[in-house]
């Protein structure tokens, strides 16, 4: 939304500073003429206010958010830099018009040619449309980086969640398309309602006719390297021309090099993806970014459990490259190795495997007699994350697909990304049942969904207690979980099996938090874990050290001091984050590396 404010404020205040510059430089002759241009911007201005104040109420109806909350939050966003760079990108606009008086373009309605009439304003949408739509994405996805966009494209889309895509579609064209639109017919307005001044030198905003090129093209140039460097394109540009680096030959440890010890009574594992589980969650008071606790449940777990931490209280791992998102994640949490542009998409279409190369969690306990099963409410085929499976020890996966082929749920049902959590925890109630009957030790994952971005998802039995729609999301999936928790430990199998919730990675939609709110981590907690506590707090550590942490967890032992990019936490082992520091570690995990791609090679 703050695309939005803040263009409502440039809409009122930009064009006026415009109208009222012609008027006190007289470059319309009659007071009648300047007074016409004058109104006519504060018309569509004032238009354009009440176009927002609608989108408002519309919006507030659409996301269930009550009028006041949706008022405040539009308040909040009235925030001066962005005002500032919405008034430079209007300028810049005006600017490149003049690139076509040297082709012969009038500045008049009446003796403009059709070429210049069409193409100009064309130039100025597509200006205000890239730079709109970039920052309505960095807003609504603002932990999401350019390289994951990328990978996501370059991936699998099936079991996409088109609901989502379709709610975001009013946003989208209230804040893109139609501040595209105003912008261009104001910079049109202003720039094509000017004398025209054939045979004389012109003079457009104070700069002559020989200084407008090298004007605009400076401007132009300065946007283009603000937008570059804003998403990071420059980074990933040096990484691609950069040699490839030694850093996987150096720190990788190779778990098919590695010898495996695992216990006389080898213990169940339970790894529950709960997404975007994160500290900001959590209250202010408990090491939080929330003014209010709305998931009491969930910080009783990690304070009677295990948690590794950055500081004392609970905390949580570092996000680093190629590990925020969801697919991402689990591979990091699993094989201890980033998802990169440098190898997935175009080696996991043309083969059919993932990460042939590479042994991961699930290839060790299968290894080891293990059963695996992965299960969830959506399309485990999004971001290839069936193949994976597949790939990692011959998972067996109940998704959203085989429920519905079953006929668990009704034909055509489908809420968010499949069904909801409060089925998905029924059925995994159901099938550990069934499992835990077998005598082999089983490995089971599961991954919830109500709680992603923009959002989440609010089922009917949920309770409505907070103004905010995502607040009551929290709240709700905190006694879903806790609620599944008490139940696994009631069972039979809970004295043998280890237990561990995993935030997959920050929750994207930033602007739910209280501004300053920037050191949020993904959860993590152990339970009924072969861990002690004496390493888990003041930690610095990342997704890739939860691998050898989970083997740890259930009481493997192992001749190295970790497996992966990953370092075993609970023996005290120094991880990378700890020894390179966040930027080195990431500036490293975007280099070229030919280690690296060969993971994805038979």
């Amino acid at each position: 939304m703050f695309v939005n404010s803040a263009i409502s404020l440039s809409a009122l205040f930009f064009p006026l500073m415009i109208g009222l510059a012609l008027y006190l430089r007289g470059k319309l002759a009659e007071k009648r003429q300047r007074s016409d241009v004058f109104h006519t911007l504060i018309f569509f201005s004032l238009l354009y206010l009440l176009l927002n104040c609608l989108y408002i109420m519309i919006d507030a109806l659409y996301t269930g958010k009550s009028l006041p909350v949706r008022l405040a939050s539009f308040a909040e966003t009235l925030r001066i830099r962005y005002l500032v760079g919405l008034l430079f990108l209007n300028c810049a606009a005006i600017k490149i018009y003049s690139l076509f008086l040297k082709f012969g373009c009038s500045l008049s309605f009446a003796k403009g040619k059709r070429g210049g009439r069409i193409l100009f304003p064309l130039i100025v949408f597509a200006i205000a449309f890239t730079a709109s739509a970039f920052l309505w994405f960095k807003h609504k996805f603002a932990t999401v980086n350019l390289e994951q966009l990328i990978v996501h494209i370059t991936m699998p889309l099936k079991g996409v969640n088109w609901q989502l895509v379709s709610s975001q579609v009013p946003s989208f064209l209230s804040d893109v398309l139609l501040n595209a639109a105003i912008i261009t017919a104001f910079v049109s307005l202003v720039v094509r309602l000017r004398p025209y001044t054939d045979g004389k030198e012109i003079s457009l905003f104070g700069f002559k006719e020989k200084w407008l090129v090298p004007a605009s093209l400076s401007v132009l140039g300065l946007l283009l390297v603000v937008i570059l460097f804003l998403c990071g394109l420059p980074v990933y540009i040096k990484s691609a021309l950069e040699p490839p680096a030694l850093f996987y030959e150096k720190n990788f440890i190779d778990a098919k090099n590695t010898d495996f010890s695992f216990p006389a009574e080898k213990r169940n594992l339970i790894v529950i993806f709960v997404e975007s589980l994160e500290t900001g969650d959590l209250s202010t008071e408990h090491g939080g970014a929330l003014s209010q606790e709305l998931m009491p449940g969930v910080y009783s777990l990690a304070s009677r459990n295990i948690n590794f931490s950055q500081s004392s209280g609970v905390g949580g791992a570092k996000q680093l490259e190629g590990t925020g998102w969801t697919a991402a994640a689990l591979v990091a949490c699993f094989t201890g190795l980033p998802m990169s542009l440098k190898g997935t998409g175009s080696y996991i279409r043309e083969t059919g495997v993932y990460l042939p190369s590479v042994m991961g969690l699930g290839d060790i306990l299968a290894k080891e007699g293990y059963r695996n099963y992965f299960i969830c409410g959506s399309n485990a085929g999004f971001a290839a994350g069936d193949i994976y499976l597949k790939t990692h020890g011959q998972t067996t996966i109940w998704d959203y697909r085989y429920f519905l082929e079953n006929h668990s749920i009704p034909k055509n049902y489908h809420v968010w990304w499949g069904f909801e959590d409060r089925k998905l925890y029924a059925f995994s109630r159901e099938k550990l049942l069934d499992i835990s009957a077998g005598e082999e030790p089983f490995f089971f994952v599961m991954e919830t969904m109500d709680t992603h971005s923009v959002g989440g998802y609010l089922d009917g039995l949920a309770e409505s207690k907070y103004p905010e729609k995502y607040e009551n999301v929290l709240w709700d999936a905190d006694k879903q979980l806790c609620a599944f928790i008490s139940w696994l430990e009631k069972q039979d199998f809970y004295d043998n099996t280890t237990i561990v919730i995993l935030g997959d990675h920050l929750y994207p939609y930033s602007a739910f938090f209280p501004e300053g709110a920037t050191d949020r981590r993904p959860l993590n907690i152990f339970i009924n874990s072969s861990l002690d506590a004496d390493h888990a707090k003041n930690r610095e550590f990342s997704h890739f050290d939860i691998f050898p942490t989970l083997l740890d967890a259930i009481g493997v032992r192992y001749n190295a001091k970790g497996i992966g990019l990953g370092r075993s936490m609970s023996r005290g082992e120094s991880t990378l984050l700890e020894q390179l520091g966040e930027k080195q570690f990431n500036d490293y995990l975007l280099k070229k590396s030919k280690l690296y791609e060969s993971f994805f090679k038979k």
